[in-house]
Formats: C-alpha cells, sequence, structure tokens
C-alpha cells in the first residue's frame, strides 16, 4: 500500500530504492515470534483484502485468539500504537516519539508502526522484546 500511495508522487519521502523493495515484499510475513503485515495478518482467509482492510474489534479479538506470544507489525494506520489484551479487555497506547517500551508484560500485542510519510518508524529489538518509536530525518 506504501508503495501504491507513493508510485508517481514526485515529493515522496520515500525512495525509487524502497519503492522496489516494498514491492517485492509478501502480503504477510511470519516468523515463529511476529507477524508483518501492512494492515492484517489473515492472507489465508481473506486474501488482498488484508492489506486493505482496517483494524476493528473483531479483527483484534481473531488477533489475540491466535496461540502462542506473538507481535503483529502493521502499518495501516498512521498513528503509531500498541495494543495489548489483559482479562477479556483490549488496551490501546499512543507512542511518542523516541519512546521505547518493553513489550513482555503485554505479550501477545499488536503494534501500529506509524508512517513513513509522517518519518516515524518502528525499531524491535528481538533480544530484550523492547520497540522504539523512532522519529526519522
Amino acid at each position: 500500500m506504501l508503495q501504491l500511495n507513493q508510485e508517481g508522487n514526485a515529493g515522496s519521502p520515500v525512495s525509487e530504492k524502497s519503492l522496489r523493495f516494498l514491492r517485492g515484499l509478501a502480503p504477510v510475513i511470519e516468523t515463529n515470534k511476529a507477524f508483518f503485515a501492512h494492515s492484517l495478518p489473515f492472507y489465508e482467509d481473506m486474501g488482498i483484502a488484508c492489506i486493505t482492510r482496517a483494524l476493528g474489534k473483531n479483527e483484534i479479538k481473531q488477533f489475540f485468539a491466535l496461540p502462542g506470544e506473538r507481535i503483529l507489525f502493521r502499518g495501516h494506520s498512521h498513528t503509531p500504537e500498541l495494543i495489548w489484551e489483559k482479562e477479556g479487555l483490549y488496551y490501546r497506547e499512543v507512542f511518542s516519539k523516541n519512546q521505547t517500551v518493553q513489550l513482555k508484560p503485554f505479550l501477545p500485542c499488536i503494534i501500529t508502526c506509524g508512517a513513513l510519510t509522517r518519518r516515524l518508524c518502528m525499531v524491535w529489538n528481538m533480544e530484550s522484546q523492547e520497540v522504539t518509536c523512532l522519529s526519522v530525518p
């Protein structure tokens, strides 16, 4: 989606090299600890709609029903945030620029990474299970 949003945009902050890389990505990348998706990790169930559909209550519930303590890293929204579940309730916290959060208390969780067009990106330290919301030049 970022690639589609930025293609042909002469003032795009996203380089042509980055756009070429994004064109080659799978809709969802899954590791043993995380999912990486534009919006939702349910490609097998939803097909390409997993890229365009927003994250609503049903999709949040569906993610937290998955086994394990995985993290969903997603874009789609331009507001970086952490979503977690505790005792059947879902909570959200918006990240501040340059904020670091220890994820262990929140696993499993959903991280909305923000937007390159707003010069925000999320950096995940797998060893320490921390994420930092960076404001990039």
